[in-house]
């Protein structure tokens, strides 16, 4: 509906039906090293169910600052965080990753779940729950080469490709994109 000029409407060819053949698109701020976006994974899932061809979800990696700086907070600290995640969101992160073999460079995973990125959007978003499944529930470290390689390998990945990128200027700057989206 338009308004014309003596504030009467007018109407016009667009309509509200029109207006929603688009699907509209969700912007999910994530951060693979963050319980609660591990814990978002069902509900994102749902909604695709439900409104898989009205909406379309777009990831957006965040490299949020408390992750970024997790050497200032002690493994005990972020073991509990995990645990309360997991018993108020019903999904498992065992922080023992913290004790066990701690996470020393977090953006290193935000960079490979960008080289996955590099073959394709379903291809990142496979690694991305593979390597989120591999820090949650098995207890790995995810900023290890030899880890991503193996995640990259599970997700179908062309690891060769994935090598290359891992340590590519694109992928970082895919990152880096990604972090201005965010700010």
């Amino acid at each position: 509906m338009v308004f014309n000029s003596s504030g009467t409407s007018t109407s016009t060819n667009i309509s509200w039906k029109n207006l929603c053949i688009k699907p509209i698109e969700i912007y999910v701020f994530i951060d693979p090293l963050c319980p609660e976006c591990w814990a978002l994974e069902p509900v994102l899932k749902k909604l695709l169910i439900e409104f898989g061809d009205k909406i379309s979800i777009r990831h957006v990696l965040t490299g949020r600052l408390t992750s970024l700086n997790i050497s200032k907070k002690a493994p005990s600290e972020i073991a509990k965080v995990w645990e309360r995640t997991a018993s108020r969101s019903g999904m498992s992160c065992d922080g023992d990753v913290w004790f066990e073999d701690p996470i020393h460079k977090p953006s290193t995973a935000s960079v490979a779940v960008k080289a996955a990125e590099l073959q394709g959007k379903k291809a990142g978003l496979r690694f991305l729950r593979k390597l989120q499944e591999i820090l949650f529930l098995e207890k790995q470290n995810i900023t290890k080469k030899e880890i991503l390689i193996s995640i990259a390998r599970d997700a179908g990945l062309d690891v060769e490709e994935f090598k290359k990128d891992l340590i590519s200027e694109a992928a970082c700057k895919a990152f880096q994109c990604d972090l201005k989206i965010t700010r």
